[in-house]
């Protein structure tokens, strides 16, 4: 399976839907099909600034987030940021929620991770409060690579 997540930032939402229409790949029909989602950034960095090493492993962890569950997922939202905050600095790359169009309710969890197999990803999820107390539908988990050409950093 082939895929590309982006993480862009917009001041609205037909910015948005300018740049996903004039994306090349899109542009040239080779993605089945395009989801927009709004996204908070968590992290106060850029993907660019992540502190790449030689045969580190990345992951891309999407939660997507049961109907109804925002009330309980605010109730959990400061043990979750706990769980992660050893993680920021040295495995996460980008992370954070997924939002209906009008940034009202939490619909789910976008997380980009450098972790060293996916034995580890499976391990770290386990214990995840969001993971752990139910309120994903599902959760895929794919294999990340950063995009550009060899030697380019994006």
């Amino acid at each position: 399976m082939l895929s590309s997540v982006l993480f862009v930032e917009f001041d609205d939402w037909e910015q948005v839907r300018t740049f996903v229409d004039n994306e090349p790949h899109n542009k040239n029909g080779v993605y089945g099909e395009v989801h927009i989602k709004q996204w908070g950034f968590a992290l106060k960095r850029r993907q660019v600034d992540f502190p790449r090493k030689e045969d580190q492993l990345n992951w891309y962890i999407r939660g997507y987030g049961k109907a109804g569950m925002h009330e309980k997922r605010q109730e959990l939202l400061s043990a979750h940021r706990t769980y992660f905050k050893p993680y920021d600095t040295e495995n996460f790359i980008a992370r954070g929620p997924i939002f209906s169009d009008d940034g009202e309710e939490w619909q789910g969890s976008a997380n980009l991770i450098s972790l060293p197999s996916r034995q580890a990803v499976n391990d770290f999820l386990a214990i995840e409060p969001y993971y752990s107390n139910d309120l994903y539908e599902r959760v895929t988990i794919e294999r990340y690579r950063f995009g550009g050409r060899p030697g380019q950093v994006v």
